[in-house]
């Protein structure tokens, strides 16, 4: 980082008059800053930023402008810097730190990179793990809530949410006919499984587990096996709602708010399969004439390959943790657009922009029960 980027960065923030997601300026004209652990740790555990030390944020008639005021002593700040990201932070932090002169006045440039998924999250350990975690929203070094410290810890230790045990419920709640079908298929071409009973085979499959020698059926076998999930997971439905303008809040002719709606529950399978009736009995059919055939096609209005997509996405991605527990999928049919929203952000170190490329391979939230929900189509195309 040279004298042009930090003069392109302060243009940006006078243009802007506010610090941003990763832009962070801290006054250190009289001495080092008091406090600017909550910003290394929120830029580690966010996008990644800079710390623009010497540079004062100064607010004037209801206007806010950045200016370069210096730093005092860059030699003590560097050596604070240093030592607080390597004995204060967990995990340690290695900055790049910049000293520029820009017309006799230095400022400190810190550059903290966004930390790779499996080691998040970074706290600052005088504060510990729940006090000491931060995360950057705006302009702001927030506490990050239970839940984020969640998502990250069961990332790192590869926690599946998807294999804990329902401990309400019994191998009974389960379909034995859906159970069937998947043994025959998941031991098909295996010859060593003819020695495991129908309870080992179920345990290595994980649609069930053990709990203190009791067993339990899993979050992923309840919810691809079970005769009704719902009895122990409520919130666990997709609402599916047509609305009759573009806006959630917009009305219809006669003042209604939605045109249908359905609450859909079930296993896996039943909400796919409802999902896809629901969206086929609200959606325009165009007509064509085959050119080879004479006969007419349906041409729907949405593709209907797309929307088997998206609902499966949304069956099977959602975050089963329990802090998600109380939350439901939503599918919107506005006037120009469908709207599918889950449960849980993205999983892991995956990107708008991963997700975008074909060839990339992102990560899978679920494993376990998209595993079973693949056997199990197989077995149906068979």
């Amino acid at each position: 980082m040279n004298k042009k980027d930090i003069l392109n960065i302060i243009s940006e923030l006078n243009k802007k008059q506010t610090e941003t997601i990763s832009i962070e300026c801290k006054s250190a004209s009289k001495g080092v800053p008091e406090k600017f652990y909550d910003t290394i740790s929120s830029f580690s555990n966010t996008i990644g930023g800079v710390i623009l030390f010497g540079v004062e944020e100064i607010k004037e008639k209801n206007i806010t402008h950045f200016e370069i005021a210096g730093v005092y002593d860059v030699n003590k700040l560097q050596k604070n810097i240093t030592n607080l990201c390597e004995e204060c932070f967990e995990p340690v932090i290695r900055p790049e730190i910049n000293i520029i002169d820009i017309d006799g006045k230095n400022v400190v440039a810190v550059v903290i990179d966004v930390l790779n998924a499996n080691k998040k999250p970074c706290y600052y350990k005088p504060k510990g793990l729940h006090k000491g975690s931060y995360i950057r929203v705006g302009d702001s070094d927030d506490n990050m809530t239970e839940y984020e410290i969640y998502k990250c810890i069961s990332y790192r230790d590869n926690v599946e949410d998807d294999l804990r045990a329902v401990v309400k419920a019994t191998i009974e709640d389960l379909d034995e006919n859906l159970l069937d079908e998947f043994i025959n298929k998941y031991t098909e071409n295996k010859p060593n499984f003819s020695k495991y009973s129908r309870e080992n085979i179920l345990l290595k499959a994980g649609v069930i587990t053990k709990v203190e020698d009791k067993i339990f059926p899993t979050v992923a076998g309840l919810m691809v096996f079970g005769e009704y999930p719902q009895q122990f997971f409520p919130q666990w439905f997709i609402a599916a709602t047509v609305v009759p303008g573009f806006e959630i809040a917009q009305l219809g002719k006669v003042g209604e708010r939605f045109i249908d709606n359905e609450r859909i529950e079930g296993n896996i399978a039943t909400m796919y399969e409802q999902t896809i009736k629901f969206l086929n009995r609200n959606m325009k059919m165009g007509m064509r004439l085959n050119s080879k055939t004479g006969l007419r096609e349906d041409l729907p209005e949405y593709p209907i390959d797309g929307l088997r997509e998206a609902i499966s996405n949304l069956l099977l991605h959602r975050d089963l943790s329990q802090y998600k527990e109380r939350v439901y999928s939503k599918v919107v049919v506005y006037k120009n657009r469908i709207e599918f929203r889950n449960v849980g952000n993205l999983y892991g170190d995956n990107t708008i922009e991963k997700i975008k490329i074909p060839e990339m391979n992102v990560e899978t939230r679920n494993e376990t029960m998209v595993r079973l929900v693949e056997i199990i189509r197989r077995s149906y195309r068979k």
